[in-house]
């Protein structure tokens, strides 16, 4: 029987970690100039922008805006509806070098129709945006190969190589994970983090190479182990066969989380270089939910910005006017503005 991901990252992570700790002890400006003197500035290789073919979920990951527990009105746009997302962010943003990050809820169990479900919502939503033009990053688990399966097939098969599927695991603090996330019982497949890490096998079994890792900086009570524990994952998915990896680099903020979870700009600074040095193959996202100072600061260590699509969160051409949004943005100029 192979060993799971999970295991094998905790067995990398052993490596890793004593560089990391090293590393964050010196100053975020000296880390982030040693990081461009052996790398060279990161290449701008592109822009991503969310768009939300459905909000419907089950799960009730703390903080979220679309977690079950948060209520408003929920939708599963219809395939027309998703064509008209797409055509929105293409005139907000174009399509060269630009991706839509598909997204629904995490997961449903059968609360809407069979036509409805997450994977197939995922599936119609990734076809639109490749039809559009677009590369796809798939930002929800079908929890199944046949899942994974099912939505890169949907897709042109010229897609298939501008095509990533990205699952963030959140942290690798187990206890933390579970305040987060919720307990590991069957009505709530993504408690489970050993599961959660091993869906990039599942992923890869069904015909997806490009991969996309990440934590969510702060929310564990160590962060040198999650910032190792990501490394030691992308290194795992590189020697898996993924032809290339990405990490996105999101932090706690704000939400109903305590103050000293929280990850402060010094040591998100720190993380992001540190990433630079000890993944120099990989690519490194910075979201619109930096403010613009961080991410021009950051410019030369960072290859995809996230940018404004449309007018809200997500896009929403069909539902201008929903209240409920999942995070909020700091930097919301355009990709003119930006100069990507």
């Amino acid at each position: 029987m192979h060993s799971t991901i999970f295991d094998r990252v905790l067995q990398r992570r052993s490596v890793w970690l004593p560089h990391v700790r090293r590393l964050l002890e010196k100053r975020a400006d000296h880390l982030r100039k040693e990081a461009v003197e052996e790398h060279g500035p990161a290449e701008n290789c592109g822009v991503i922008t969310p768009a939300y073919v459905a909000d419907v979920c089950d799960a009730n990951c703390r903080g979220c805006g679309y977690a079950k527990s948060a209520g408003g009105r929920r939708y599963v746009l219809t395939v027309a509806q998703m064509c008209q997302e797409m055509a929105a962010h293409a005139a907000a943003i174009g399509t060269n070098n630009a991706a839509i990050i598909v997204l629904t809820g995490s997961y449903e169990h059968g609360s809407i129709s069979k036509r409805n479900s997450m994977v197939w919502a995922n599936a119609m939503g990734c076809k639109a945006a490749a039809e559009a033009g677009f590369g796809v990053i798939l930002e929800s688990s079908p929890f199944t190969q046949e899942g994974f399966g099912e939505i890169l097939e949907a897709m042109p098969r010229a897609a298939h190589d501008r095509a990533r599927s990205t699952l963030f695991q959140e942290t690798w603090d187990l206890k933390r994970y579970r305040a987060f996330c919720g307990e590991d019982v069957p009505e709530n497949p993504k408690g489970n983090p050993v599961s959660r890490a091993e869906q990039h096998r599942l992923a890869f079994e069904a015909g997806w190479r490009h991969a996309g890792v990440g934590v969510l900086l702060g929310l564990g009570s160590d962060i040198a182990i999650d910032i190792a524990s990501t490394i030691a994952q992308a290194h795992v998915l590189r020697d898996m066969g993924y032809r290339s990896v990405t990490i996105s680099i999101p932090r706690l903020v704000g939400g109903s989380f305590p103050e000293a979870w929280r990850c402060d700009d010094e040591t998100f600074k720190k993380a992001v270089a540190i990433y630079r040095l000890l993944c120099p193959w990989a690519k490194i996202l910075i979201t619109a939910r930096e403010t613009a100072a961080m991410r021009d600061e950051l410019h030369d260590l960072c290859h995809i910005l996230g940018v404004l699509g449309t007018t809200k969160v997500g896009g929403r051409a069909v539902y201008p006017d929903r209240g409920i949004e999942q995070f909020k943005l700091a930097d919301t100029r355009t990709r003119d503005e930006l100069g990507v």
